[in-house]
């Protein structure tokens, strides 16, 4: 009676496959996870870059429709029609969208500071302030460690000391250089350059920047153009 010689694997050789396998295995996991780790961090920077370049956006869109007109505040006092410190930013700004028609001006006054480690946009329904006048806040840009505004001249950078323009033969700035430092991120600097002399009357007007927010009546912004 013919004799079948039957192949198969010794215990050795599928103790050998099955440690390749395992091996093959664990660092093809090990490839996947940090594949969409990385994914997802990228994706989170991503969107963090957005929400910065959006916050700046909103500033330099204010700065560019700067206009010539100084307010008072509740005491009365007069406030220059730009007012700048090494860590705020205040100035009256045209184009404030009225899509409403509500009774008030076109013009709008603004302030950017950093408040709980956040740069935040301060705004009043009036310009010429009463007692009561409270202005409204917008939450820009979180995870900012500081930011500083420093005016530029034909001449120089003015840095770490306070400037402000009135009527009273001030020279208007140039520009402004932002420099806004962030949690894990470093630092951003933007340099924005200011229309020039621009009255009050000249400033009436619904015009809005392209891409400017329209804002609602809580404040907070409800998207542009």
């Amino acid at each position: 009676m013919p004799k079948y010689q039957q192949n198969a694997f010794t215990l050795l050789e599928m103790l050998i496959a099955l440690a390749i396998f395992s091996l093959v295995s664990m660092t093809a996991g090990s490839l996947l996870y940090q594949a969409v780790e990385a994914q997802s961090v990228s994706a989170k920077l991503g969107d963090r870059l957005v929400d910065i370049q959006r916050g700046l956006g909103r500033l330099s869109r204010d700065l560019v429709q700067y206009v010539s007109r100084e307010v008072r505040d509740e005491f009365g006092d007069p406030i220059p029609a730009i007012l700048l410190n090494p860590g705020s930013l205040e100035f009256t700004r045209r184009g404030w969208s009225n899509p409403a028609q509500h009774a008030r001006s076109e013009l709008q006054r603004v302030r950017f500071f950093v408040d709980e480690g956040a740069l935040r946009r301060a705004y009043w329904d009036v310009l010429d302030r009463g007692p009561e006048s409270a202005p409204r806040i917008q939450t820009l840009i979180t995870g900012v460690s500081w930011v500083a505004f420093e005016a530029i001249t034909a001449s120089q950078i003015l840095s770490g000391d306070a400037f402000s323009y009135a009527d009273e033969g001030d020279v208007l700035p140039l520009g402004v250089r932002i420099q806004v430092h962030m949690d894990g991120y470093g630092e951003f600097v933007r340099i924005i350059d200011l229309p020039g002399e621009v009255t009050e009357e000249a400033g009436q007007g619904p015009e809005l920047a392209l891409g400017d927010e329209v804002e609602s009546a809580d404040g907070q912004p409800r998207g542009g153009n």
